[in-house]
């Protein structure tokens, strides 16, 4: 059974251009992504961080199975699933740490899915001036 960690603030139909993904040194993956803030002329920027990445992939819309709908602008930890049971025994047979692994899933409109194996995940969001180029995407 999965369990919703994050729900974006407004629907990722609302969103100022597409999410976009990073990754980072670390072993850590970023989707950031903005949209419009309350205040006039401000933009909400906010930054999904996962850290401890194992394992990440990324699947368009109608390449998805039907289970990642029930992500749709929502991180969600899907649990003890066959991919990342497979990532724990992988490390485990290679003497690597495979604690505190856990599978998390997000979808937004359209796709694409974004899946990681990781270890740990935040949100950073803070509120900055919008820029001509937010709109003209």
């Amino acid at each position: 059974m999965s369990t919703e960690l994050f729900k974006l603030a407004v629907p990722s139909t609302s969103l100022v251009g597409s999410p976009n993904f990073d990754q980072l040194l670390g072993r850590k993956c970023r989707i950031s992504y903005r949209y419009e803030s309350a205040k006039e002329g401000f933009t909400i920027a906010e930054q999904l961080v996962f850290d401890g990445v194992e394992s990440f992939k990324c699947t368009y819309y109608v390449a998805s199975d039907l289970d990642m709908l029930e992500a749709y602008d929502r991180v969600l930890d899907v649990g003890r699933s066959s991919w990342l049971e497979s990532v724990i025994r992988n490390l485990s047979n290679a003497k690597w740490n495979s604690k505190d692994l856990m599978h998390l899933r997000i979808f937004f409109d359209d796709g694409p899915c974004y899946e990681f194996i990781c270890r740990s995940f935040n949100v950073f969001s803070a509120e900055v001036i919008a820029s001509p180029n937010d709109y003209s995407k």
